[in-house]
């Protein structure tokens, strides 16, 4: 029989789209439990919600525990912000994240660039990384391909993630 306490503690990195996000609470509960078992937790935010409410327990978290991107808006505040992003980014890097004919209108419309600027210029090693929906599991993708991210990908999948793919999709799937 297993016996957890036996297990090296892990380095697990968080990919959501937001955080903190009041409505997400589970979210923080999820990073706080690994964290009173021992295990290094580091979370991803790809997006700020721009909530001023706090969750109870984010300090615990903070600061040097998460890294919260900031997508611009419009397509028209992108390429204002489009100097810092080449400046922050390596130009190999850059120059991938804009192939439209790769990635499409995620490319296109800047929102690529910004997504590799949230995880900062580093290489992401831990020993799992765990995208919380499965639209940032597919981001998570963009970090592999550009070699920012290194470790196994848990995705998890939760309400209209799989509800609505399923809806949109062909009869029977």
């Amino acid at each position: 029989m297993l016996n957890l306490a036996e297990i090296s503690p892990l380095r697990i990195a968080f990919f959501m789209t937001y955080f903190p996000k009041i409505s997400e609470v589970f979210l923080l509960n999820q990073a706080l439990a690994l964290l009173d078992r021992g295990h290094e937790v580091s979370i991803y935010a790809l997006a700020d919600p721009k909530e001023a409410m706090q969750q109870t327990g984010t300090e615990k978290l903070m600061p040097h525990r998460i890294r919260v991107g900031r997508m611009a808006a419009g397509t028209g505040s992108r390429l204002l912000a489009l100097p810092g992003l080449l400046t922050r980014n390596r130009i190999r890097e850059v120059l991938s994240a804009l192939n439209v004919l790769r990635y499409g209108a995620e490319a296109g419309s800047l929102r690529n660039l910004f997504r590799l600027d949230a995880v900062g210029r580093d290489l992401i090693e831990c020993d799992v990384a765990h995208a919380q929906f499965g639209n940032v599991g597919r981001q998570c993708i963009l970090l592999y391909r550009l070699g920012r991210l290194r470790a196994p990908l848990v995705t998890s999948f939760r309400g209209n993630d799989l509800s609505g793919y399923l809806r949109n999709s062909r009869p029977g799937l």
